[in-house]
């Protein structure tokens, strides 16, 4: 990541970048957002436009400006899965 965010730095006068970064679960047929604090509540909805493109509907985006932003958001989204799920140590996965 830090060489990604290095490489945008030294190309910013030729080329606008953006990253936006997202962080989802599909479990059981439910979508649910893991950005959202304390996790969305209800499950998301696909959605296909009229090119065929799919997205989540109501799914969060972050926009971060560095690798310690970016860190901060990976930490976020991985905080509610470890040891809620029952995946513990035990688990086949």
């Amino acid at each position: 990541m830090q060489e990604l965010f290095e490489r945008i730095g030294e190309m910013q006068e030729e080329k606008v970048t953006e990253i936006t970064l997202s962080y989802l679960e599909i479990y059981n047929e439910t979508i649910r957002d893991l950005l959202v604090p304390g996790g969305s509540k209800q499950g998301l909805m696909l959605r296909e436009d009229a090119n065929q493109a799919v997205s989540v509907a109501g799914l969060s985006s972050h926009r971060p400006q560095n690798v310690s932003a970016f860190s901060q958001v990976e930490i976020c989204g991985l905080t509610p899965l470890l040891g809620t799920r029952g995946h513990g140590h035990n688990s086949p996965r």
